[in-house]
């Protein structure tokens, strides 16, 4: 299965989470800080070039990915 990922709007900022699709459920990990709401959910998907995509949607939150908005984000968290 792909890596799931969620992007959260926080107080501080927009923030990713990169996470084993077959151990977690988006809930799961979306409810770890109720400050912290999801705002683009998915699959993502790294290329050997280092090119990010995010596609589908989580069926549990009830979001969708934002495509490359969401791509931005996580590019930024895999690279700091």
């Amino acid at each position: 299965m792909a890596a799931k990922y969620i992007v959260f709007h926080t107080p501080d900022g927009f923030y990713g989470a990169i996470f084993d699709g077959d151990a977690f459920f988006h809930e799961d990990i979306a409810n770890l800080d109720p400050e912290f709401r999801p705002v683009g959910a998915g699959f993502v998907r790294v290329d050997s070039r280092g090119n990010v995509t995010c596609e589908g949607k989580s069926q549990g939150l009830r979001i969708g990915s934002r495509g490359r908005e969401d791509a931005v984000v996580l590019e930024r968290l895999l690279c700091s």
